[in-house]
């Protein structure tokens, strides 16, 4: 996707990265994953009209930045978001957990060589622990499908997504993992109803948590630790993003 230069600015960075995931059973198209808003949108037909429209409804910045004040009502109405409309793609809830790897081998091999092999032990580990159900996935299996729910989590049994992505930077720390933790889940890494998000939410709920230098002997640690058990592992900790967008440091 191509940004025009009108939609540029400096102040509501983006990145936009290629994912493995095999995709949702919902037809044509592609879904676009928005993070850390948990949203995923299904775009049925892919041209530069509907490309326009999905950057205008959901890229954009709510409100501009004050070094927008000079500028002409016109104008900021373009760098601005619209509302989605009755032909807007439809959005759903990103419910389960999301565990992303760098392997750009085209960058950097590191991460083309450490992404895949972390991957597996991601996968292996998920299955282990009955997050990814065995006989619909196998540990050499190179994407994993995207779990897509309505507005209203569902009660079934808790799964985990995985896939692979392409360049975000910092190839020195490969193998570099990122992962989103929804407002829906649980201290127990277990999926919540509404009335257990109250009660026993995750301290990582709603958060995105970015570790470098992951290596296969450290990924039951951070399923054990970060995902079901909310907490940050030091030692890998790159940073993060919160539920309000707001960077991350440690200690937060």
């Amino acid at each position: 996707m191509k940004l025009t230069d009108g939609m540029k600015q400096p102040f509501n960075n983006i990145m936009i990265t290629n994912s493995s995931f095999a995709g949702m059973t919902t037809g044509a198209g592609v879904e676009a994953l928005l993070l850390p808003s948990f949203e995923v949108i299904h775009i049925h037909k892919l041209d530069p009209t509907v490309a326009e429209k999905f950057v205008r409804e959901h890229l954009l910045p709510e409100t501009l930045h004050s070094m927008h004040t000079r500028l002409s009502d016109a104008h900021k109405t373009i760098l601005t978001r619209k509302p989605r409309s009755s032909t807007s793609a439809p959005v759903y809830n990103l419910t389960r957990p999301t565990i992303l790897i760098c392997s750009h081998n085209s960058r950097d091999t590191r991460c083309g060589v450490m992404g895949p092999l972390l991957q597996s032990e991601f996968v292996r580990q998920l299955q282990r622990l009955e997050y990814i159900p065995s006989t619909e996935h196998t540990v050499d299996t190179s994407s994993q499908d995207i779990q897509m729910e309505s507005r209203q989590p569902e009660s079934e049994s808790s799964k985990v997504n995985v896939g692979l992505i392409s360049h975000i930077g910092g190839h020195k720390w490969a193998g570099n993992v990122i992962i989103y933790i929804p407002p829906t889940w649980a201290k127990d890494g277990k999926l919540m109803t509404t009335k257990e998000q109250k009660a026993h939410p995750s301290p990582l709920a709603g958060y995105g948590i970015w570790y470098g230098r992951v290596e296969p002997k450290h990924v039951e640690g951070i399923i054990k630790k970060t995902i079901q058990g909310g907490t940050v592992i030091k030692e890998l900790f790159r940073g993060g993003i919160g539920p309000n967008s707001e960077v991350l440091r440690l200690p937060f």
